[in-house]
């Protein structure tokens, strides 16, 4: 999607073209690789690969055709499971339009794991707060093939990815289609010169990207990555507890044992500066 329609959308959400929103469902086709089993067996490590500078902090294990280059994003020492692979991506457009910041409590279900492997589908409800200008809400993210009830889409079939944001005067579909009796209103919003120009704007000492670090990109990232805090907690097949999240603090109230996950102790010879 062009940057220009993208903030568009986002600011006819935010001005209420869908009126209370309620609820948002996102889902995708992922893991596309292999997740949710056990460890691959040892093997050779090819003469062109450096396994020790490969795995970096993560904990040494032996190599395996199964990590390199692509499936280590099912593996919890290395990656960030479906979540953290595809929401920062498709949960952009919500995020921006609805000042998703700052969840209460995350609950996952999954088909379970063993804390190794991510499971081999997920469904993640985040609750969030009301602020000065929109209601509470939920956010249900999907993968591994899961999806949300046809009961919600309006007769519209969903496809291996997708989108649906209710609200009281209708919904929106995927990035473009207005359901249930919704009307497209006229907004306005800062155009962009796009991610490149953008990006040069901010090297440059001009205005900051939109998707700059503190203001909007760490913020998404710690809404994604919490999710797999509750995903952790699943790890018997089913629903796992509730966490209740303190954004402000970056730590988990209620469930203890999640620290590790939040703030890893790497192995020697790598440190991260405060």
């Amino acid at each position: 999607m062009q940057t220009s329609s993208f903030l568009a959308l986002c600011a006819a959400v935010f001005a209420g073209v869908l009126g209370t929103v309620s609820e948002v469902h996102v889902w995708t086709n992922r893991p596309i690789w292999p997740q949710g089993g056990p460890r691959p067996e040892p093997a050779e490590c090819p003469a062109n690969l450096d396994w020790d500078v490969w795995l970096g902090p993560a904990p040494h294990r032996p190599y395996a055709p199964g990590y390199h280059p692509f499936a280590w994003r099912g593996w919890w020492d290395f990656g960030t499971g479906a979540l953290g692979d595809m929401a920062c991506h498709e949960i952009n457009m919500a995020f921006m339009g609805l000042d998703l910041r700052n969840p209460i409590s995350i609950q996952a279900e999954t088909s379970g794991h063993n804390k190794d492997s991510f499971p081999k589908w997920s469904i993640v409800t985040y609750e969030f707060p009301a602020n000065d200008w929109r209601a509470g809400l939920k956010l249900v993210w999907y993968d591994g093939g899961k999806k949300p009830s046809q009961d919600l889409c309006e007769g519209k079939v969903p496809g291996a990815e997708g989108k649906l944001v209710i609200g009281d005067k209708g919904k929106l579909w995927g990035y473009t289609e207005l359901l249930g009796g919704a009307e497209p209103v006229d907004v306005e919003f800062p155009q962009s010169p796009g991610h490149f120009e953008e990006w040069v704007r901010a090297i440059q000492g001009g205005e900051p990207a939109v998707s700059n670090f503190p203001d909007y990109a760490g913020p998404l990232a710690e809404v994604v990555v919490a999710g797999n805090l509750a995903v952790w907690v699943a790890a018997e097949e089913g629903q796992g507890e509730k966490i209740q999240w303190d954004s402000e603090n970056l730590k988990v109230t209620n469930v203890a044992g999640l620290e590790s996950l939040i703030k890893p102790e790497y192995r020697e010879g790598y440190t991260l500066d405060a």
